[in-house]
């Protein structure tokens, strides 16, 4: 009887095709919700990534790093409360993390209803620059009067003379590179 039943192939073919569709249609309907879930990843992406250089322009103040981020959360079309903000490097760095749920469409039908996106963003303030043109603090453009520091002071950057740099301070602290186009004192 199964010899008869193996020999006999009349309507097979509708469902060998019916097969394919339902793996084809499945397939199809992974793919798109996958691309869904990779264009929202993306979109969360790029708002992590503002908020991340958003709060960074205003660090090391963490109140206000944090304010400038979540602001960028919002623009960007996310809430607040989506985003988890922490600092390292004793301020110097924000980082913005996001955890966010993707409803599904077609995966629904496996029992799937949705998909967990997580994404991270860095940036850390950069020093400010030392020396280059026009990056000082402190500038003397003139070649024969003396740039003179003395008595107790704190410059937080860089100083240039075109002629001669005199310091002879009580208590003094360049943060930036001190240059001179003759001589420096100390």
């Amino acid at each position: 009887m199964l010899k008869k039943i193996l020999k006999k192939e009349d309507g097979s073919v509708p469902v060998i095709v019916a097969f394919a569709m339902v793996a084809l249609l499945s397939l199809t309907a992974t793919i798109i919700d996958l691309g869904m879930a990779y264009s929202q990843r993306a979109s969360l992406q790029t708002a992590a990534d503002s908020a991340a250089l958003a709060g960074a322009s205003a660090l090391p103040d963490k109140s206000l790093a944090t304010q400038k981020a979540n602001e960028y959360i919002v623009k960007n079309g996310y809430n607040p409360s989506d985003i988890m903000i922490s600092f390292e490097d004793d301020g110097d760095s924000i980082i913005v993390s996001a955890n966010k749920k993707v409803d599904l469409c077609f995966a629904r039908i496996f029992g799937k209803k949705n998909i967990d996106i997580t994404v991270s963003a860095g940036a850390k303030k950069d020093p400010p620059r030392l020396g280059g043109p026009f990056d000082y603090l402190i500038f003397s453009g003139s070649n024969t009067a003396a740039l003179n520091l003395g008595g107790k002071f704190y410059i937080n950057g860089s100083i240039h003379s075109n002629g001669t740099i005199n310091a002879s301070p009580s208590y003094g602290v360049i943060t930036g590179a001190a240059e001179a186009s003759k001589t420096i004192f100390i």
